[in-house]
């Protein structure tokens, strides 16, 4: 049996509990919670609170929303305690102590899972299938209330990383501000094969997210307008899971997720600023 904590806002997780709950041999045992529910009949009301330190310490893994409710040194005692964990959110790290937690985990052979939204939705799923290289893929994401940083940009440079597996050869980027806000972000990944991905980030007054994809043989344009983030933190969830069963492919996420922190700092050395 599998013990499950949670660190975060419950309120924001309702999808994610009610996806363990129908999981075989997995209990959530507890909540550490930085938000109160008001609804009576909540499933939320079914999971104990606990103090965050026994949380931690006595289950087999931590689903995290609220990543400053654990410390990098409690998240390192973690892993030293075979314990996997999954960030919902993306933690205030540096590479260096995300290196530090690559060692520990490779040593514990636990999952270090850091939330990857695009990876299980299932228009982008069927193209990473059937993508031939070398090949150009364009990928355009706009809305009024886009703000362009961390948050934003790590998925997007994560799911690259799902594409192409490798690192690429070069790395040119754009930003263009208006009243100190950052309203237009262009990354653009070259690698050794001449595949290119290049993406897109703006605010805009009309809601748009494609990908177009071109290679010697196709050519492909998806709309992503009507992409669901529930359905797809759903799958993410059994997926951490069964890698935490299974043991297969435990590292993926994790050094994934320091490629990603590489390429976002030459993003930022070449644009003199700090996301």
């Amino acid at each position: 049996m599998i013990q499950v904590g949670i660190l975060g806002n419950i309120e924001k997780l309702d999808s994610v509990i009610s996806q363990l709950k129908k999981l075989d041999n997995v209990i959530i045992s507890g909540k550490a919670s930085s938000g109160i529910s008001s609804k009576l009949d909540d499933i939320h009301f079914t999971i104990p609170g606990k103090n965050k330190v026994v949380l931690i310490d006595e289950n087999d893994v931590l689903i995290v929303e609220d990543t400053g409710l654990i410390t990098f040194e409690q998240v390192k005692n973690a892993i030293k305690k075979d314990k996997s964990i999954f960030f919902l959110n993306y933690p205030n790290f540096s590479l260096v102590e995300c290196q530090e937690l690559q060692k520990l985990a490779d040593e514990a052979q636990t999952v270090i899972y850091f939330h990857n939204p695009f990876a299980f939705q299932s228009s982008l799923q069927k193209l990473v299938k059937n993508i031939a290289q070398p090949f150009y893929l364009d990928i355009n994401y706009s809305n009024t209330s886009l703000k362009i940083n961390n948050t934003t940009i790590l998925p997007f440079l994560l799911f690259s990383k799902t594409i192409y597996k490798g690192y690429p050869k070069k790395i040119s980027s754009t930003l263009f501000s208006n009243n100190e806000t950052n309203n237009f972000l262009n990354i653009r990944l070259s690698y050794d094969d001449t595949s290119t991905i290049n993406l897109k980030l703006s605010v805009s007054d009309h809601e748009k997210f494609t990908a177009e994809y071109f290679n010697n043989i196709t050519h492909s344009s998806i709309s992503l307008n009507k992409y669901k983030k529930t359905k797809s933190k759903n799958e993410e969830v059994i997926h951490f899971i069964d890698m935490v069963k299974t043991k297969k492919g435990i590292a993926t996420s994790l050094v994934n997720y320091i490629a990603v922190l590489k390429l976002k700092r030459k993003i930022q050395h070449q644009l003199l600023i700090d996301f």
